[in-house]
């Protein structure tokens, strides 16, 4: 993978500090933008994809360093700060410090002091990084990925409730589980459920828990998801999905802080963190009455949105990579090859099913190429610019069932016999499935 070249924003009124300190640090392999006062500053922030600000104590007009400094941790967390001043006083360094900046330097500042500091404050970003992605399998260096981990960081530290928002595939499992695993709840169990997969009439079984005997069926005591994750995370997917009517028992649930199974006089006081996860616009179903205001507030104490992945382009290639070396690792066998060709298209497609679409469109890919490099008839998403893509029904569960049956077949090694049982149908039925849909056997497959 290709090292990122390290961005660095030197903010400081005297041209010559600036000068001097931009080829320190362009002699050291830094990228170097260079500000005057905090307006030029704040602008280059958000143009530029800075990893760390030297911020110079005392700037002129309005906003000085320490303002700076409270801009830039609020808007821009994951960029590390490091502040400076000729004249520095015990009480502004402590107070920067507290507010969050990394060190405070004194000019004139010890070149060899400045890189070591440098280099200290990219390693902790780097550190902390790298512990979220090796936990929960998040892939992204973009500004707004690093916004997420800022996030992540400072929501795992924390016992209240989140709720997490963003499209379908954006990730928002691997976010919950995130904070999950770096928290002090880590040791304990995590369970996640979806609302839509729960039915109206087994709703309090499967949250509350029921006794044996309450009901027809009920042959033995029954753990609802509360009980299951106490002294955990309860993760709550497509919260949108659940009534009016079992929203408000969810709600008194989270309020009291305790339930009773169904067919039990025994009341179950609980304690675990709640995370929910949302596809849609809560705040327009509130309008519409379809989702409850009281209970959102209970949700939203805390809040991350996930970006589509059309927002957040740069990351595409490192996750086509993570993927491929993914595939190849269960196969044990080499990683598919892209060409940069290929990787720009990729970077180019909207992806309206975001990472999981590109996760499984990689994974008929792989399955389809008969080489080792990938190629455009691969992925089956480069039509004719000029035709308008078939968004029916009939035609989405036809790309459906052809994935399904790539997939299934990836997994019994293309074993058709095999492959059907999975599916359920007889080996007939399956041979014309695959001509319809055009999916190679594996004899055309070796062949090609």
């Amino acid at each position: 993978m290709k090292v990122h070249q390290k961005t660095i924003l030197c903010v400081d009124d005297s041209v010559v500090i600036c000068r001097m300190i931009s080829n320190v640090l362009e002699r050291n392999n830094y990228k170097v933008q260079v500000a005057f006062d905090s307006m030029e500053a704040s602008r280059k922030l958000d143009q530029y994809p800075i990893d760390l600000v030297l911020l110079d104590l005392h700037l002129p007009r309005e906003i000085d360093g320490m303002e700076l400094l409270k801009w830039t941790l609020k808007e821009k967390p994951y960029v590390s700060v490091i502040m400076m001043s000729a004249n520095v006083s015990v009480k502004s360094a402590i107070e920067a410090v507290k507010m969050g900046a990394f060190h405070f330097l004194e000019k004139p500042i010890d070149n060899e002091l400045l890189l070591l500091t440098i280099e200290k404050a990219l390693s902790k970003k780097y550190l902390e990084y790298e512990l979220i992605r090796a936990k929960s399998h998040i892939v992204g260096e973009s500004p707004v990925m690093k916004n997420i981990y800022e996030r992540i960081i400072k929501f795992s530290g924390s016992d209240a409730n989140v709720l997490i928002t963003g499209d379908t595939g954006t990730g928002k499992e691997l976010v919950a589980k995130a904070i999950h695993v770096l928290g002090k709840r880590a040791q304990k169990g995590f369970v996640a459920f979806n609302c839509a997969a729960i039915p109206h009439s087994l709703f309090e079984s499967e949250m509350f828990g029921h006794a044996k005997g309450s009901f027809t069926g009920a042959i033995s005591d029954h753990r609802g998801f509360f009980e299951q994750a106490n002294g955990g995370t309860l993760l709550m997917d497509e919260i949108e999905e659940l009534t009016v009517d079992q929203q408000a028992k969810l709600l008194r649930v989270i309020q009291d802080r305790q339930f009773r199974r169904i067919g039990s006089t025994k009341v179950t006081h609980f304690d675990v963190r709640i995370l929910a996860a949302s596809n849609k616009n809560l705040q327009e179903m509130m309008a519409e009455g379809t989702f409850r205001q009281d209970l959102y507030q209970r949700l939203n104490i805390l809040n991350i949105e996930l970006p589509p992945l059309k927002a957040r382009r740069e990351d595409i290639p490192s996750l086509v990579e993570y993927f491929l070396n993914h595939y190849a690792d269960g196969r044990k066998e080499e990683s598919k090859i892209i060409t940069t060709e290929l990787m720009q298209k990729l970077m180019e497609y909207d992806w309206p099913g975001n990472i999981r679409e590109l996760e499984n469109s990689l994974l008929r890919a792989v399955e389809l190429a008969p080489g080792s490099y990938l190629r455009d008839e691969d992925f089956d998403l480069f039509g004719d610019d000029s035709e308008k893509p078939d968004t029916s029904l009939k035609a989405a569960l036809k790309r459906y069932e052809r994935d399904y049956i790539i997939q299934q077949l990836a997994i019994y090694q293309w074993n058709v016999i095999e492959t059907a049982a999975a599916l359920g149908i007889d080996r007939t039925n399956l041979f014309r499935k695959m001509k319809a849909h055009n999916v190679p056997t594996k004899r055309s497959r070796e062949t090609n």
